[in-house]
């Protein structure tokens, strides 16, 4: 089991960032990466400040945290 960390889960949207990251992120199964709704809300926050500098972006950002909330269902712990 590996809990991400709010730096992490990020380079799923931009593998090119961290590419050993992200290929090592790839390799492992789904089933063994969780995340922390400590996580989720640190990401919840940064779209929040970015609704104020790029609205389109924050847009954006906000349908990827929906799909990472989604894709991690079952796998978020509660802190």
């Amino acid at each position: 089991m590996f809990l991400l960390d709010a730096d992490v889960v990020p380079l799923r949207r931009r593998p090119n960032r961290h590419p050993s990251i992200f290929q090592w992120l790839e390799s492992q199964r789904q089933a063994d990466l969780h995340l922390s709704v400590v996580t989720l809300s640190e990401l919840a926050r940064g779209i929040v400040h970015q609704w104020r500098r790029n609205p389109e972006f924050a847009r954006d950002l906000t349908l990827w945290l929906d799909w990472t909330t989604t894709w991690f269902d079952a796998r978020v712990i509660p802190v």
